[in-house]
């Protein structure tokens, strides 16, 4: 069990956490989530979320024990999901910059219903940055 949140976004919700092809689920309005049934082992568990930067941690999962994760916070600019904020992304956001149905949905990053001067600044606080390797 664990919580995520999201880069310039007041809803955590729908990030898709993974564990080893294992179990996955996604998390609740707070960001929060809970893994059942996963069996003793180590496992590379992977946060998802359209618009940002993929995570990855690894876990051990202790015989008859819930473990709690760290909290983790995915940052936002990956409109293209390349796993890399760059000018790519920078030009999606900019060219549906005002517009309540972007193409690709994406664009509007913090899913606030416009993209707007809040994408722009996610792209812009995370270019050049990509995803984490566990």
């Amino acid at each position: 069990m664990g919580r995520v949140t999201l880069q310039g976004s007041n809803a955590h919700g729908g990030v898709t956490v993974s564990a080893g092809g294992i179990a996955s689920a996604v998390t609740a309005a707070d960001g929060s989530y809970w893994l059942a049934s996963v069996p003793p082992a180590t496992y590379s568990v992977i946060f998802r979320m359209p618009g940002y930067l993929q995570h990855s941690i690894q876990v051990t999962v202790p015989p008859g024990a819930s473990t709690t994760l760290p909290d983790v916070a995915l940052r936002g600019g990956d409109v293209n999901g390349d796993c890399t904020v760059n000018l790519i992304d920078l030009v999606l956001v900019s060219i549906n910059f005002g517009r309540s149905q972007p193409n690709p949905a994406h664009a509007d990053i913090n899913r606030d219903g416009s993209v707007n001067l809040f994408d722009l600044m996610l792209v812009s606080l995370n270019l050049g940055r990509g995803c984490p390797q566990p």
